[in-house]
C-alpha cells in the first residue's frame, strides 16, 4: 500500500514540476493557482509549483521506501 501512495505522490509531483519548468498553462488555470499568480506573479507561481513538485517527489520516495512520516514516532 505504501508503494502505491508513494507512486501517486511522485506522479503528482512530477506533473507539478513539469508545469513549473515548462510554464504549462493548464495547471495555472486552477483557482488556487490563479490566487497565487495574482499575489506573486507568474514567476512566483512557477517557483511555488516547482517547490511543491520537488516536495511531493521526495515525499513519495520516502513513503515508497517505508519511511512514511507517520511511522517515525511509532517505531
Amino acid at each position: 500500500m505504501d508503494a502505491l501512495v508513494g507512486l501517486v505522490a511522485c506522479g503528482i509531483g512530477s506533473v507539478a514540476l513539469f508545469a513549473a519548468l515548462t510554464n504549462w498553462e493548464s495547471p495555472f488555470q486552477l483557482d488556487k493557482a490563479k490566487w497565487i499568480e495574482r499575489r506573486w506573479g507568474r514567476t512566483g507561481a512557477r517557483w511555488f509549483y516547482g517547490f511543491i513538485g520537488v516536495f511531493m517527489i521526495t515525499f513519495g520516495i520516502l513513503v515508497a521506501m517505508g519511511m512514511a512520516p507517520y511511522t517515525w514516532w511509532v517505531q
